[in-house]
């Protein structure tokens, strides 16, 4: 993963904000001013006298990491580096100078640079002076990482100098960039100052705002509220950062004040800023506020205006409730006599990370068929939806028969596509799913779950359309649809167009026949049009002037040339003026002229017209003038011009 360079400043910002959160000390007195270059590889000595890893040993780690391909990832967050970056705070300032000049000397990779920056880290704790100092001698991009660290050092140190320092820094960027550093650093001691200082220069940057007032939030909870009231200046983003750091404060103590702090602010919204989206943390408090008090919870969300944002709390404090009370939780939706709570409950529940323990999904259902939300069919099939889409996973047959109790539409459709698909690649006898398919009421929903089933017979695409294919004509004659049995045979086609085409040629009913053709033609065609030309022989269809004209028209779509050659081997008759109608349609669109030519040798006059005049008018419609001028000059009769024409 590669860093942007404002990426790499916000991850150095957070580094230093984490540094002085929980581990930067003073700046050591003995450390502060020159410091020797040469440093021996003897093992170095920690504080408390135990012995520490060599300079040479954190030196080749270094190089270790340095050479990991996606070190840039971890960045922060792995293991390994925590406990490398603790090992380089025991070394001193010196030490870590030593190292860092060996870098510095070095062709540098990305990873390098990242691993540089480790040792700056350490550098600016200890002495941030010098750190700047010698990062003011490096050369980009090192130099720019490293100043960063030794900004955040100095700001953590001495506010006042780490400000004089910035003033010296002359291009623009890197000020910029440098600024935000420091007022990182500075969030994390003086969130006020932070503030001061974001409003003074302008700065606009929503995690910075964010890291200002969740440390204020947490170390003193009113002035960061009266800092909040008083935010002037700042953009709606910001402040819609500082409004979730202060709430997210607030609920991990008293989920209730939080409510009501983002409750009375979301209803301000249009007076605090135009674009204020509160929703996200009111989901976040209400389901932490579950977690804890279930009844409290449930009882500020009762108490919202009804409508779709009172819902959708609804659902989040079930949400909450379930991941610490699923029991609990469930039993409160089932003992509900409102349907908003129930749709909105089980909706809860389906969605969580624990899901709908089993056999509470028919329970559910029952309890939905039985109190559905008068006057809200949209929320009555969206929970249901929910509902069977997870319990299919658990339960496809149990899910299938629920489906035969809801209305036939293009809800039900859908569900019953995703029953039939989950079933037919879990079932061990696909006569299972099948059964329940045919089963079902006629329309849409049956049509649809039989072709899926179909669709997903088993792994092996021969046998599972030899299977499926036969299992067609056991079905009830109205679906029988070609659709169905065309979808079979594409599959079986595809693999064992020998196999299949033997087994078209012994069906019996001729519209299955020819419907299978079709869809085996338009399989075959984009693949191997040769073996196609081989199954319309082998079948008798070479002389089937519908069939032959599909199946021209689909291969004219990948390959007109081709297409077109062989149609001229074909014998006068129906059969080749037929196809020769669809490879002039082809040409239609690019090449008109050339489109008229494959129309005049269309054997019957009569078609020959018809097909021409197809060709004239669709050509009238983009060109009229150069239409009407091909046929002025061409050698067709002069009635027959005229009926082009239109006279």
């Amino acid at each position: 993963m590669k860093f942007s360079p404002l990426t790499l400043i916000i991850l150095a910002g957070i580094t230093i904000v984490g540094f002085v959160c929980g581990r930067v000390t003073a700046p050591q007195a003995a450390g502060t001013g020159k410091h020797e270059t040469s440093v021996s590889t003897a093992t170095a000595t920690a504080a408390s006298g135990k012995p520490v890893r060599s300079i040479a040993q954190l030196r080749d780690e270094l190089k270790k990491l340095s050479s990991q391909k996606y070190f840039g990832s971890g960045f922060q967050s792995s293991r390994e580096l925590f406990l490398l970056q603790e090992r380089l705070d025991r070394l001193d300032a010196s030490e870590l100078v030593t190292l860092i000049e060996e870098y510095s000397q070095a062709s540098l990779t990305p990873n390098d640079l990242r691993a540089a920056q480790l040792l700056f880290d350490a550098l600016s704790k200890k002495d941030p002076e010098t750190a700047w100092s010698l990062a003011a001698t490096l050369q980009p991009p090192m130099r720019n990482s490293a100043l960063h660290a030794a900004m955040g050092g100095l700001a953590a140190a001495n506010p006042d100098a780490a400000l004089a320092k910035l003033d010296g820094i002359e291009d623009d960027h890197l000020h910029r960039s440098l600024q935000k550093s420091l007022i990182a650093a500075l969030a994390a001691s003086d969130p006020s100052r932070a503030l001061l200082l974001m409003a003074s220069e302008q700065v606009r940057d929503v995690n910075l705002v964010h890291a200002i007032f969740g440390k204020w939030a947490r170390d003193d909870m009113q002035a960061a509220l009266d800092a909040f009231a008083d935010l002037e200046g700042f953009d709606g983003n910001s402040r819609n950062a500082a409004f979730k750091a202060i709430a997210n404060a607030l609920a991990l103590d008293d989920p209730a004040a939080a409510w009501e702090f983002a409750l009375a602010h979301g209803k301000l919204a249009s007076n605090i800023i135009a674009s204020f989206d509160p929703s996200s943390i009111h989901d976040q408090i209400i389901s932490q506020w579950a977690a804890s008090d279930p009844q409290a919870a449930l009882q500020a969300v009762a108490a919202l205006e009804d409508g779709n944002v009172r819902n959708s709390f609804f659902a989040f404090a079930f949400r909450g409730w379930a991941e610490t009370d699923y029991a609990g939780a469930f039993q409160y939706i089932m003992d509900s006599t409102d349907p908003n709570i129930l749709c909105n409950g089980i909706r809860a529940l389906t969605t969580g990370a624990g899901g709908v323990r089993e056999g509470d999904h028919a329970k559910f259902f029952d309890a939905l068929m039985e109190h559905p939300p008068e006057g809200n069919d949209a929320l009555l099939r969206n929970t249901v939806f929910q509902l069977v889409g997870t319990w299919v996973h658990s339960d496809p047959g149990a899910a299938g028969a629920a489906l035969a109790r809801l209305p036939q539409d293009e809800y039900s459709a859908t569900l019953a596509w995703d029953i039939a698909r989950s079933w037919a690649q879990s079932a061990d006898d696909m006569n299972e799913p099948l059964q329940w398919a045919i089963s079902l009421p006629k329309g849409r929903s049956r049509t649809r779950a039989i072709e899926t089933i179909f669709e997903n017979w088993s792994d092996d695409p021969a046998a599972a359309a030899a299977a499926a294919a036969k299992a067609v004509l056991a079905l009830p004659e109205a679906d029988r649809t070609g659709s169905v049995l065309g979808k079979v045979i594409g599959q079986w086609v595809a693999t064992d167009p020998q196999a299949a085409t033997e087994w078209i040629s012994r069906l019996p009913d001729p519209a299955q026949r020819e419907a299978a053709i079709k869809e085996s033609m338009n399989t075959l065609v984009k693949n191997d049009p040769q073996k196609a030309i081989e199954m319309l022989n082998t079948l008798g269809m070479a002389g089937n002037a519908g069939t032959v004209s599909t199946f021209v028209t689909q291969w004219a779509s990948t390959d007109l040339s081709a297409a077109g050659e062989w149609v001229k081997t074909l014998p006068d008759g129906d059969v080749r003026d037929d196809a020769l109608r669809s490879v002039a349609f082809r040409y239609l669109s690019n090449a008109p002229e050339t489109a008229t030519a494959w129309a005049l040798a269309i054997n019957d006059p009569s078609k020959r017209l018809r097909v021409l005049s197809s060709v004239v008018n669709m050509w009238k419609h983009n060109d009229a003038q150069s239409a009407e001028a091909w046929v002025e000059i061409s050698n067709l009769p002069e009635e027959s011009k005229n009926k082009l024409l239109g006279k």
